[in-house]
């Protein structure tokens, strides 16, 4: 069979992200591959609001992506496409033709990388190779980034390891702050904050956050009491830095691990929450229930995801001014994540963000290992899941932190890849972190 070849101009540039089907914005074409192999598609672009010329029923539009990973970049752009009907040239000259074509496309591609905004073509930093710090919860006082880590370190544990997270026998909390995120000094402030200060803690400082009010900074931190359950305590300062001064006795009402601190027009907003080692699962309703966790739930409830907690502060800043609501994030149904569902459920690491008056809810997924985003119109939620922004790192937790320093914005999180992988000596690092057009989060590979 013989058959016409064409090469076709788009009437105006067609700009196209990674994520979906092009199907849609070129709905009188029959696709020959309606995705790009390589790069998933999020969004089409064009100057115009005209498609491209309507075509007959029988043709194909060959996009092509024919590398064989993906990019790094989010954007394809495509500034022609070609024809193959029934007409006149061998399947030979057409073959020649069509690599041609793909060989120009992929030109096209690659110097589309060359100009894309990516953060994956921005290579990670690691903040502080001189010892490990996790967890890292950053903020910008002062016109300052400063970065509230937690301490690994070796040890023979706190009551073991496995899923109660003995090996990670945190005992101290140290401050670091840059002025530049990628090139500038990192400054290391010393000794914030230690286990033998607090007078109600026993044990495992694990992530903590801090918050500015009215001239004091505020620590937030998890530490396991005298009967060993994860309680919240707060610590105050004059300075961003520390020293950080603990109080007496912990929040009332608290539990779990993880807390995260958001403010929102005045108010000031306590995330937490973490499961496992964590302890959540053991609370029903704010109610301890025993190590035996929800095993007696009724069935309805049974695979209901377990949620992370959010309450509004105190004006003082040290205590819930309410009781702590679940925070429940729907799938693209507005059903409620379920347990099972391990690749997009919360597991542990709260984190708050807002973003052109959108709620950005992070969070770990623990045993499957990748940050994960939801999205809401309340501080409270509900949120609707969206997708992974880090995919798995080396070691077996992943933990981070969101802000925007001097017009843009950073993930802080860390990995255990200086230490050779050994789950509880981590190492924190940070990354551009991109907004797209729609408002969704570009993903980035946590193996980079």
């Amino acid at each position: 069979m013989r058959q016409k070849f064409r090469i076709h101009p788009l009437p105006q540039l067609q700009l196209f992200r990674t994520g979906q089907n092009v199907s849609k914005r070129l709905p009188n074409v029959r696709l020959f591959r309606p995705k790009l192999q390589a790069a998933q598609i999020h969004a089409v672009k064009t100057t115009s609001r005209q498609n491209p010329p309507c075509l007959r029923t029988n043709t194909f539009l060959e996009l092509h992506h024919s590398l064989s990973r993906p990019l790094p970049c989010n954007r394809v752009f495509v500034l022609f496409y070609y024809e193959v009907t029934a007409g006149f040239f061998s399947n030979k000259i057409i073959m020649m033709m069509k690599n041609i074509f793909k060989f120009l496309t992929i030109i096209v591609i690659i110097a589309s990388c060359a100009t894309s905004p990516s953060s994956d073509v921005v290579k990670p930093r690691y903040l502080f190779p001189g010892d490990y710090m996790a967890d890292p919860a950053a903020h910008v006082f002062n016109d300052r980034v400063y970065i509230y880590p937690s301490h690994d370190r070796r040890s023979g544990g706190y009551g073991g390891g496995g899923q109660d997270g003995g090996l990670y026998d945190m005992v101290d909390y140290h401050v670091f702050s840059l002025d530049d995120v990628f090139n500038g000094n990192v400054t290391h402030h010393g000794l914030a904050l230690a286990l033998a200060d607090i007078p109600w803690a026993r044990g495992q400082l694990w992530d903590n956050d801090v918050a500015y009010k009215d001239g004091k900074y505020y620590m937030y931190f998890p530490a396991k009491n005298q009967n060993n359950l994860f309680r919240i305590g707060v610590a105050i300062a004059d300075k961003p830095e520390g020293p950080f001064v603990p109080q007496p006795e912990p929040i009332r009402g608290s539990y779990s691990i993880d807390p995260c601190v958001f403010e929102d027009d005045g108010s000031y907003y306590i995330y937490f929450g973490g499961l496992w080692g964590g302890q959540l699962e053991q609370y029903y309703n704010n109610v301890y229930t025993g190590a035996a966790g929800r095993i007696n739930l009724p069935f309805a409830e049974a695979d209901k995801a377990i949620s992370p907690r959010a309450a509004k502060l105190s004006d003082d800043m040290l205590q819930f001014d309410e009781s702590p609501r679940e925070v429940i994030i729907l799938d693209a149904k507005g059903i409620p994540l379920t347990r099972s569902d391990t690749g997009r459920r919360f597991f542990e690491a709260s984190w708050m963000h807002k973003y052109n008056g959108v709620y950005y809810f992070s969070y770990s997924t623990g045993d499957t290992h990748q940050l994960c985003y939801a999205t809401g119109s309340s501080p409270y939620g509900p949120f609707t899941y969206q997708g992974v922004i880090l995919t798995p790192v080396t070691g077996w937790t992943t933990h981070h932190s969101i802000v925007e320093y001097k017009g843009k914005w950073y993930l802080f999180y860390h990995d255990a890849r200086p230490s050779g992988g050994i789950d509880h000596l981590r190492s924190m690092k940070v990354t551009e972190l991109i907004h797209l057009d729609d408002g969704s989060i570009q993903r980035m590979n946590g193996m980079r």
